[in-house]
């Protein structure tokens, strides 16, 4: 069977760039910068990810976005160098390492956030494929990326139900209530992502996820000059990061 027209997958010129990356420059993108901010030696150096990763969200268009991953990440930061000043040693050490962790994960969550806006399932599952990537493999990086916008939005509605009832999910209630603020959240939560994992089985089935065999595309799916460049550059960026603080620079 021979692929029909092939649709541009920029959409149209107003389409930020970054923001419409080939899946597989995405990809890539989020496993190499990621990895430098988990694996990062120093606190400078996650701060420089973290710019990396701000810098991404605003080029893709979500100047909103990015300031508030921004605000979240330095909050984040500084409670992390600020739990060195806890005057038990065992207690700072514990809230340092908590935090240490938590900082370096949540650069991880963000890149795949930044990943999932304007990502097209159909897309990502042919790109991989051309990747040879095994089935399996394919599968699970789809419906992960398909169930993670889903999940956003069901917890905003949890979120606004919560309000309603007076249990509204803010700081103030996680630290009196904490217990029961989570209970509130998760167990809804786990109850609608049971429901969503038979809708997006069903979807899998319908859109012949399962079949053997090419699959072919409706859009132009490949990896232009442009994507290349901002891929390119990007990876520069990280790489310049760790070379300037082995120099003592950064």
């Amino acid at each position: 069977m021979q692929n029909a027209t092939a649709v541009p997958r920029d959409g149209g010129s107003g389409v930020p760039a970054v923001r419409n990356l080939d899946p597989r420059m995405k990809l890539l993108i989020v496993l190499v910068v990621g990895s430098a901010a988990l694996f990062s030696p120093h606190r400078a150096l996650l701060l420089w990810c973290y710019a990396i990763i701000a810098a991404l969200w605003l080029l893709s268009g979500e100047a909103r976005r990015a300031l508030g991953f921004v605000a979240v990440l330095a909050a984040v930061a500084l409670a992390e160098w600020g739990a060195g000043f806890i005057p038990n040693a065992t207690v700072a050490g514990m809230v340092g390492f908590l935090f240490f962790i938590f900082a370096r994960s949540l650069s991880t969550f963000a890149l795949i956030m930044w990943m999932s806006v304007g990502l097209r399932i159909d897309d990502l599952i042919a790109s991989l494929q051309r990747l040879r990537l095994p089935r399996g493999l394919v599968i699970t990086i789809a419906v992960v990326f398909r169930y993670l916008p889903t999940a956003a939005d069901e917890f905003r509605k949890i979120s606004a139900t919560m309000r309603l009832r007076g249990v509204e999910l803010s700081a103030r209630n996680l630290v009196l209530h904490p217990g029961r603020s989570l209970e509130y959240v998760l167990v809804p939560l786990i109850i609608r992502t049971i429901k969503i994992a038979d809708d997006l089985a069903a979807s899998a089935m319908t859109r012949g996820l399962d079949l053997v065999g090419a699959r072919t595309t409706y859009r132009d799916v490949r990896i232009g000059a442009s994507g290349a460049l901002v891929t390119a550059a990007v990876l520069v960026c990280t790489a310049a990061g760790y070379v300037a603080w082995a120099v003592n620079v950064l």
